[in-house]
């Protein structure tokens, strides 16, 4: 009886150590973020933060990139218990200007009211930007394919905004 737990105990460390083996042989590649060389812009944080029922606030979306873009939009579109109001009728673009360079971080902002809710919730608030490519090196892409630099380029996306509910302070 002694010797079969030896052996038993011998088999299940050997599998265990066998596994965990081809774990750490295979988790750096599985857990690397699937990515081009350049993916252009996106938001830093897609949670917008809290804004309490039936009050307008503006928020903010910071975003960064990794490459140079040009002619940079977001667009919001409300939903059923959240209004949008983009900055310029349809858009928000950037604080500073309409580009936003490799390695910078920069923000939009528009403006945001809920409506009545029961409780507290999350909306979720459909998002696009659109932008064109202005990286001065080159004229190829990371394949070596030909860019067209007076092409929009887009990227739709989901923002998370806290609704408080007023009553229940």
């Amino acid at each position: 009886m002694n010797k079969t737990r030896r052996i038993g105990a011998m088999v299940a460390a050997t599998v265990a150590a066998t596994g965990i083996a081809a774990t750490m042989t295979t988790a750096p590649a599985a857990a690397a973020w699937p990515h081009d060389d350049n993916d252009g812009p996106r938001p830093i944080s897609q949670y917008l933060g809290s804004v309490d029922e039936n009050d307008t606030e503006r928020v903010a979306v910071w975003f960064g990139t990794d490459e140079t873009v040009c002619d940079f939009r977001l667009q919001v579109r409300g939903t059923r218990s959240v209004d949008v109001w983009n900055n310029d009728g349809r858009f928000s673009s950037l604080s500073r200007d309409d580009t936003l360079r490799r390695r910078e971080r920069d923000y939009a902002t528009f403006t945001v009211r809920p409506d009545e809710v029961r409780r507290s919730s999350l909306a979720l608030l459909p998002a696009t930007i659109w932008y064109r490519d202005c990286d001065r090196f080159g004229d190829h892409d990371h394949n070596g394919r030909d860019r067209d630099r007076n092409r929009w380029e887009s990227k739709s996306f989901g923002l998370l905004l806290r609704v408080q509910d007023d009553s229940r302070r």
